[in-house]
């Protein structure tokens, strides 16, 4: 079996910005939630086609969540 190679960070630039842009999230916290979260689903994945999907879906539901708790408190 090959092991599946992502492209870099790099190239997830503009999808960062748009999401940290959206959800009023600096940029590095959402770069660096995106990461852990594509990393963690590329470890286990046997098709890599959607991770980056996959990755930005639920790194925007766990800012959310941040962003609700925050609101609450």
């Amino acid at each position: 079996m090959t092991e599946a190679v992502l492209p870099s960070g790099n190239e997830y630039v503009h999808a960062i910005t748009v999401l940290s842009d959206k959800l009023g999230v600096g940029a590095n916290d959402v770069a660096a939630v995106f990461n852990s979260e594509l990393e963690r689903l590329a470890s286990g994945a046997r098709i890599t086609n959607f991770l980056v999907v996959l990755a930005l879906s639920k790194t925007r539901t766990i800012l959310r969540a941040r962003t609700a708790r925050a609101a609450v408190n």
